[in-house]
């Protein structure tokens, strides 16, 4: 963590770069998720421009195709190109620490923010099974190198049923409907289609409270280095995108139906209700890291620390100066 002086410096440069020439830069979005509005927000209600930030963000072509089965369109002119760089990623950490224990890995990026800071999944079940210990002996849709992967073997973990439950690769509902698995792990945006197709939402994971480098903003370490007052001000922006989207139905409403083609009321409800969910303090998940580092290991990993893996000072700084708790009452 950096010193105190440079982060209040950072801060105050934020309401100084908004009457300076806006600093560009490319935002990959990487998979369609509720994780995503805020920043999508931050974009269209002037929020990025506020803060001195001329922002380009977009959802990556294999995360747009994903969604399909869910009822999920992304509009074409908000899919990005295959491969295309971008210096700031919003998306999990689970996924950054397996990739990082990989030989070749491109770039070392550092997550600097978490909003998904606990296990937030649901597992959705066929309408037979009735309680979490019918799980043993059957098949869960999970993954496993990506934050899905990430839930699907902590969840396992604290139920004791590591041993008892098989683990195959993500499937849909439609697949879970034709009785191909037993159970999936759902995020939010699936979990909002259960009801309607007749399956049962067994359980929200997050009742239990389990540590999880989930979605959150990760940058490049090069870009980082040397554009700190860029990072400090597209934090800032972001938090406060999050606390307007949690009070701000209208605008969450809005997004959804110009991003997603999200507009089915019932389903905007059920998502609104979940977007509660955002710590209002998004600092970056330590022990999540940790876990995370434990479930990939590897010779890379094994050698790494987890500092190297975040930098907690940027929500620190928004802390200790009362942006948060002021942003969390308005």
């Amino acid at each position: 963590m950096k010193n105190a002086a440079f982060f209040a410096l950072a801060l105050l440069a934020c309401a100084a770069a908004a009457r300076a020439q806006p600093a560009h830069v490319e935002v990959e979005l990487g998979d369609v998720s509720l994780q995503k509005v805020p920043f999508i927000i931050a974009a269209d209600a002037g929020i990025y421009a506020k803060n001195g930030l001329d922002v380009h963000q977009f959802i990556t072509p294999r995360a747009a195709q994903a969604v399909v089965g869910v009822g999920i369109q992304v509009p074409p002119e908000y899919i990005g190109k295959e491969h295309q760089k971008s210096a700031i990623q919003v998306g999990g950490g689970a996924p950054l620490i397996y990739s990082a224990g990989q030989p070749g890995t491109p770039a070392h990026r550092i997550i600097v923010a978490t909003n998904e800071n606990i296990v937030r999944d649901h597992i959705i079940t066929r309408p037979d099974i009735h309680s979490e210990r019918e799980l043993k002996g059957k098949v869960l849709a999970s993954s496993f190198h990506n934050v899905t992967g990430y839930d699907g073997v902590v969840y396992l973990r604290h139920m004791g049923l590591t041993k008892d439950v098989k683990i195959v690769e993500a499937a849909t509902l439609d697949e879970l409907k034709a009785g191909k698995v037993d159970a999936v792990m759902a995020t939010l945006f699936m979990t909002t289609r259960a009801q309607e197709l007749g399956l049962h939402d067994l359980v929200d994971i997050a009742k239990y409270k389990l540590a999880e480098p989930g979605s959150g903003i990760s940058v490049d370490a090069e870009f980082l280095a040397s554009n700190r007052d860029v990072v400090a001000r597209f934090v800032k922006a972001s938090v406060e995108a999050t606390a307007r989207m949690k009070k701000d139905k209208n605008i969450f409403s809005a997004t959804l139906a110009k991003w997603f083609n999200v507009t089915d009321p019932g389903m905007v409800d059920r998502l609104f209700a979940m977007a509660q969910g955002f710590p209002d303090k998004p600092y970056p998940s330590v022990e999540g890291i940790k876990i995370a580092m434990g479930i990939f290991s590897s010779p890379i990993l094994e050698k790494a620390k987890p500092e190297e893996f975040y930098d907690s000072g940027f929500i620190a700084a928004l802390d200790k100066d009362g942006t948060l708790d002021r942003l969390a009452k308005k």
